[in-house]
Parts: C-alpha cells; sequence; structure tokens
C-alpha cells in the first residue's frame, strides 16, 4: 500500500481490510494474476495442466475447462514441449527466461509469446506475455545506452552519487515518468534518497513513507522476487481455474510469479496519488532488503519481460554498488578508528592512571563520535566534555547496571527507556555505553545532545477509516507534505560506532592487564625482599638465642629440674626447626632472582649426581630407584634442574610408609607440539586430588609436623618456581594410598631441544 508499489494486504475483495489484515494477510497466494498474460502451473513429471488462469481463450483461443488435465504439447506442439523440458534441467531458471514460445489458433491466429518458467515450493508455472520485439534488449547484446547506464552506476564514488545515477537510469531504459530510489531505515520508513521525473510529475525528494505502507510479509516478497510490474491500476483481476492446486488442495504459491495479482487497496491507493503504472526494484545488500527502485506513470505502462530484465539487472548492479561503497566507508571508518585508538593507547601508557590519560586530549569523545563522554570507575565518576551532572551520571551508571544484559548498550532516545534522562535531553537524548569490568567496576558512556528534525511525510502516515465501514482501512488520498517533529532523539549511534568502543574495551582491559602486572611484580619484588631480610637478619638472632640455650643445657643440666630440662630441649628442637623455616623461606625468595646458566645439559648425568647425594638417604629407609631409559640431554640450568629432581625424590622418600619405597624416574618423547614431559612416580601415601594445586603455594602442608617431620611447606613451591623460570609446567597424577607421579616439562618452546637420544 505504497506510491512505491509495495503491497500490503490482498486476497478477495470480499475480506474488509483492517490493520490485522494488513500485517498478516497472505500476498503471495491471492488466487489470481494480472490480465496482460496468462498463466499455467503443470505436473513436472507429467507436463499435464493442473491450473491455468480464466482469460486464456483471449491468449491461446482455448477455454480452461479444454486444457486443464491435458499435456502441454497440445497447446505448444512437441519441439516446443522439448524446448520447456530442457529449460527446467537448470537450476536457476532465470538464466533461461524469456523462452520464445509460439501458439496457433483459429481464433487468436499465431501468437508469439515471452515464457517465463519459474519453480517454487514444488509448484511449477509457466506464464505468458505476448512478445513486443520492438523492446527487445538482451544481456548478450546490450546497446550503448545500457552500457552507459551500467558503467554509470559502477562509477558512483557515494551512495548518494550512486542512487543519483541509477534513478537517472532506470527511467532512460524503462520510459517511466518518475523514478525514486530511497532506503529503509532502522523502522522501515522509506526515506527518499534520489529521484529523477517529467517535469509535470510531483516531487518526493527528501520525504518519508510509513513502514505501514509495506508491511513485513510484502519485503519478504520484495527480497524473493526482485522485481514487480503493475502495468495497469485500473486492471481487473483474472482467477486461477481451479482455485487450488487439485493435488494438494493448496492456493497456488505466486511468490516468484511476474503476473501475481496485488491488492485491491494497493490499487486504490495508486489511483489515490494518480500513478496508473508502477514497477519496482528491490535494492539487497548483504541478503538484506536495503531499500527499493519505484517507477510511476500517470498512465498505464507496460514492459517486456526483456526491458524489465535490463531493470532489474542495472538494479543488482545498484545493489553491489552501495555494498562496495559501504564496504570502502566503513574501512575508512576503520582506519580513522584504529589511528585514535593509537592515540588513545598512547595517552593511556603515558598517564598514570586511566581518568588522566582520558582527560589530556579529546580523542575519547572522537571515537565515540559524540560531545561527551564519561568514565564510572569503582563508584567514581569523570566527566569530559559536555556531560549530565555527576549525580545524573551516577544514577544512569546504577541503572546500566540492572538493565544491561550484553557488554553494549545503545539508544538514539534514551528518555524513551530511561525517563530521568528528559530532563537533559540537550546533552545526552542519546547513549552508547559498554561495560568494561567487574572487577574493577567499570563503564564507559559516550552522550549526544538532541537532534530536533523536521521530517517531511508523503501525507500524513496513518490510513483512513471511513465512516460507516466498521473497523475498514483505506489508502490515504492526499500525498501532500506532512510535517513531523522529531525531539528528545540524537544522531543515531552506527555499527562502525559500536564496533569503535568494543575496540577500546580492549585496549583498555590490555592496559588494566598491564598495570596489574606491574603492580604484581612490584609487589612480589618487595616481598621477595621483604623475605630474604627476615630469613637473612633472624637466622642470626634465632641462631645465638638456639646456641646459648644448647650451652645451658650442656653446662646446667644436672642443675634443672625435669620440667626445665624439657622445656629448653624443645626451645632448642623449635629453634631448629624455624631456622630450618627461615632457610627455606631464603632459598624461595631467591628463586625469583637468581640467574639462570643455560646451556646443553645431559639430565642424565644431573639425575646420577642428585642420586650420589641422596644414596645414603635412600639405603636408610630401602628405597629402590628405577630408571626405565636414560633421560635426554636438553638445554636448561644444570644446578636448578638437579634442586628439581632433589625435592621431587626426597619428598616420594618422605612421604612413604612402605617397607620397600619405589621411585621411578623416566620421560616421554617430544613431539613436534608437544615438549618432553619427566616424571617422579613413588608408591607413598598419595594426595587427595582436592589437594592437588594447593600443594604448589608455599608452606602448604596437608599433613601434621609430627606425621611427617622436617617438612616446612616450600619444597614443592620452590620446584613449580623453578619450573616455571624454565617455562615449563608442573603437575602431579594421584589418590590416596596410590602412590604420586609428578609431571614437568622444561622450555616448551621445540627449539629449546637438543636430540633426545643424545645422553
Amino acid at each position: 500500500m505504497t506510491n512505491m508499489n509495495a503491497e500490503s494486504a490482498v486476497g478477495l475483495s470480499s475480506i474488509p481490510l483492517n490493520r490485522q489484515t494488513c500485517d498478516s494477510e497472505p500476498i503471495h497466494i491471492p488466487g489470481a494474476i494480472q490480465p496482460h498474460g496468462m498463466l499455467i502451473s503443470f505436473d513436472a513429471k507429467t507436463f499435464h495442466i493442473k491450473q491455468v488462469s480464466a482469460n486464456c481463450h483471449s491468449f491461446v483461443g482455448r477455454s480452461a475447462e479444454s486444457l486443464l488435465n491435458q499435456p502441454l504439447a497440445t497447446l505448444f506442439g512437441p519441439a516446443a514441449t522439448h524446448v520447456l523440458k530442457d529449460a527446467l534441467s537448470h537450476d536457476d531458471l532465470r538464466q533461461v527466461n524469456p523462452l520464445s514460445l509460439e501458439v496457433d489458433s483459429e481464433s487468436v491466429g499465431r501468437m508469439q509469446f515471452d515464457g517465463i518458467l519459474s519453480r517454487y515450493n514444488g509448484a511449477l508455472i509457466l506464464e505468458l506475455e505476448v512478445a513486443h520485439t520492438g523492446q527487445d534488449i538482451t544481456f548478450f547484446s546490450l546497446d550503448h545506452s545500457v552500457r552507459q547506464s551500467v558503467l554509470a552506476v559502477q562509477g558512483a564514488k557515494t551512495v548518494a552519487a550512486a542512487c543519483e545515477h541509477v534513478a537517472r537510469e532506470i527511467r532512460k531504459l524503462s520510459g517511466f515518468d518518475r523514478v525514486l530510489v530511497y532506503e529503509f531505515d532502522e523502522r522501515w520508513n522509506g526515506v527518499v534518497l534520489a529521484e529523477d521525473r517529467a517535469p509535470e510529475m510531483d516531487s518526493y525528494m527528501g520525504q518519508r513513507f510509513p513502514a505501514s505502507d509495506i508491511p513485513a510479509q510484502a519485503r519478504n516478497l520484495y527480497s524473493t522476487n526482485w522485481i514487480r510490474l503493475i502495468g495497469d491500476a485500473n486492471y481487473e483481476p483474472v482467477p486461477l481455474i481451479p482455485a487450488n492446486d487439485p493435488e494438494t488442495g493448496l492456493p497456488l504459491d505466486l511468490s516468484l510469479s511476474v503476473l501475481r495479482s496485488v491488492s485491491p487497496v494497493h490499487l486504490e491507493y495508486m489511483r489515490n496519488m494518480q500513478t496508473f503504472a508502477s514497477m519496482s526494484v528491490s535494492v539487497m545488500k548483504d541478503d538484506k532488503l536495503w531499500g527499493l527502485i519505484a517507477c510511476h506513470h500517470p498512465s498505464p505502462h507496460f514492459l517486456s519481460y526483456k526491458v524489465r530484465s535490463v531493470c532489474e539487472f542495472l538494479g543488482q548492479i545498484f545493489s553491489s554498488q552501495i555494498s562496495s561503497i559501504q564496504v570502502r566507508d566503513r574501512e575508512e571508518k576503520r582506519k580513522e578508528r584504529k589511528a585514535l585508538l593509537a592515540e588513545i593507547d598512547r595517552s593511556l601508557r603515558s598517564a598514570p592512571d586511566l581518568p588522566l590519560g582520558f582527560a589530556s586530549n579529546d580523542y575519547l569523545l572522537r571515537l565515540g563520535d559524540s560531545t561527551g563522554a564519561a568514565l564510572a570507575l569503582r563508584g567514581n565518576i569523570y566527566r569530559y566534555g559536555e556531560c549530565p551532572s555527576q549525580d545524573q551520571v551516577a544514577s544512569i551508571v546504577k541503572w546500566l547496571e540492572v538493565t544491561m544484559t550484553e557488554e553494549l548498550f545503545v539508544s538514539d532516545q534514551l528518555s524513551s527507556v530511561y525517563a530521568p534522562a528528559s530532563s537533559y535531553i540537550k546533552v545526552a537524548a542519546g547513549l552508547m555505553a559498554i561495560h568494561v569490568t567487574d572487577d574493577p567496576e567499570m563503564y564507559l558512556l559516550w552522550f549526544r545532545p538532541e537532534l530536533v528534525k523536521t521530517v517531511e511525510w508523503a501525507g500524513k502516515p496513518e490510513k483512513e477509516k471511513r465512516e460507516g465501514e466498521s473497523d475498514a482501512l483505506h489508502p490515504r488520498k492526499s500525498f501532500a507534505i506532512w510535517q513531523d517533529v522529531e525531539r528528545e532523539k540524537s544522531a543515531p549511534f552506527r555499527e562502525f560506532d559500536h564496533e569503535a568502543v568494543a575496540d577500546l574495551r580492549t585496549v583498555v582491559l590490555l592496559k588494566l592487564v598491564s598495570k596489574a602486572n606491574k603492580d604484581l611484580e612490584e609487589s612480589n619484588g618487595e616481598l621477595e625482599s621483604f623475605a630474604t631480610i627476615v630469613a637473612h637478619d633472624l637466622k642470626e638472632p634465632l641462631r645465638g638465642m638456639r646456641n646459648y640455650t644448647s650451652f645451658v643445657l650442656e653446662d646446667c643440666f644436672d642443675n634443672l629440674d625435669e620440667d626445665s630440662q624439657r622445656r629448653l630441649k624443645a626451645a632448642v628442637t623449635l629453634g631448629g626447626e624455624l631456622e630450618n623455616l627461615l632457610t627455606s623461606l631464603y632459598d624461595y625468595s631467591r628463586m625469583g632472582r637468581v640467574e639462570f646458566s643455560v646451556d646443553s645439559v645431559s639430565l642424565q648425568m644431573v639425575l646420577n649426581s642428585v642420586l650420589n647425594r641422596l644414596a645414603i638417604l635412600t639405603e636408610t629407609h630401602k628405597v629402590e630407584i628405577f630408571v626405565p631409559r636414560p633421560l635426554p640431554t636438553l638445554i636448561c640450568d644444570r644446578i636448578r634442574v638437579g634442586e628439581i629432581f632433589q625435592n621431587l625424590i626426597s619428598n616420594a622418600i618422605k612421604y612413604n610408609t612402605n617397607e620397600v619405597k619405589t621411585i621411578e624416574i623416566s620421560y616421554r618423547e617430544p613431539t613436534s607440539k608437544k615438549p618432553a614431559v619427566f616424571c617422579v612416580k613413588d608408591n607413598g601415601i598419595g594426595i587427595d586430588p582436592r589437594h592437588h594445586q594447593e600443594i604448589f603455594k608455599i608452606f602448604k602442608r596437608l599433613h601434621a609436623r609430627q606425621e611427617y617431620p622436617g617438612g616446612t611447606g616450600t619444597g614443592l613451591a620452590i620446584v613449580k618456581r623453578l619450573v616455571d623460570r624454565h617455562s615449563g609446567e608442573i603437575w602431579v597424577e594421584s589418590a590416596v594410598g596410590q602412590g604420586s607421579a609428578f609431571h614437568f616439562t622444561l622450555a616448551p618452546d621445540k627449539d629449546s631441544f637438543e636430540d633426545v637420544s643424545r645422553v
């Protein structure tokens, strides 16, 4: 129901059209066609005619009754039928249309037709239009004007220029007196971007047409069938005989039909605007309906299928050009955004914190193409440019915390979803906000001011309701300019705006991670320094206290009562444990600072050295050591890897209550993607899987000291730190009572490995 050849509701004229009908009527099954051609539906296997339009006699000199259930050959002859069968072997029938068909009958004589085949939802349809040889244009013999039309559209550098070119060229090719090019906005209103017209035709340039003119089911048809011609708005629909498909009992789907009848309301609409012929060509972008090229004429106007096909082809060229232009524009926007992000990144790196980094320039505002922006960080609000007040921004953030279900929130009419915003639309009619992190709680917001806009509509965008006709609706009669003022809205935030702030979020997150790592390094450095000082400086006085206590025990032992003797012995023991603990703490802290001496090292020689040092311990505890094959040679620090093996083997001995203790030291060969994996496996007490991660934490003990004395809880923490320094990983496989297998890797980079056959 639009002057742009859109359709609202269809069906039988006896059905009253109301708002519900307009939005839901199945316009693809009208059961009728336009009278400037005839339609035949036939069986794909037998080629027998199933349905035919009631006007067949005037085209082929045969009645509908005489054609039904008859083979197509009785109408066209065997040769033409063979042509039809050959055409149907193609997947895309548009490649073979139109077919040149001839019918010879006594009543109409010899008639030449353009045959248009279509296949949709299991139905085969053949439509016949009288051939107009004077209008013939083919894709293979385009005349000079058509080639110029294509080149003109392809040469456009902007969307506006492309629209102007295609309007002019389509009018030149089609002979229509007015051609409009318009784009659908986000609400499916049509906005006229270009126009080419005869002087006597009214202008619609810059005007809008409401979304109700082209409801959803009509837009779906425009996406399926790219071209539609209505040659005469005063036509009488021609019904199909029979009304439904005799096999399925359903109406014939005419979605791809070129003759499909349109709603009587649409025809009334055309007559109201003094348009008696129209054609529309769909403009598609990214497989979605972007807009229409709409053609109007003040009198009946028919075009051959071949000319319409050229217009459709030009529409396809225009569609691809729109996509190309917008892709190029997006790339330019991306380049600008990338440059701005680089500047913001430099500002943030040079500033002591985020608020000052954003305040040092206007890049944040330019990135969001906004007049105001704000940073909400840990409950504090930092504003840049023209923004609502501090309290107002804080309230918006609280509302966003409850409202936002995704990372990005965008609205060009904030007051429509957040009522308090109506009080500050001069600075914040539109809002784009992104949730950066939960910890710290952070949001970035961009504000755009109200953009008061006068919108010109082609007539008041409402259908008429006439007296005495209950809920029936009729198309408006007046298309005089009707003005509407839009308020409380900002300029819309586009897709590239969304992409820009998403990219900024990544930059900010990297900044936060970098700062966190730096803070952690400083904190770890301070902690290590503290641990070193504590461990070193306390060891001497502690050793003195322990020695003096021992002297008292030796010199005065016989003069002390039993309680005093016991207490002094306990003091000496506790002093020794504390000294061991401080030594372990010192060893752990220096692991973060000690320089590694990396070389090609035979791990078998390292293991042999460790086992020699532990020989007395292994003999005393009856430990059997198994090394299934010699360990390989690789790049590592000889001394530190020795410490890894010594700690793991010592623990395997210590946490084992079996009479015969076994330890196996093995390795798995490296691959092109994974490093060698070393394993120290024992038959000891095992570890509950709940504690597999905790055991590598410093001072983490799983047992009481009296159960397994001598441990300080730092051994595995030191091992993990040494493995980490070798860019490796360590993990354990174990269960209570089933022993433990400690696996670790060293220098995961495959280039760090020597030939593992060397020992």
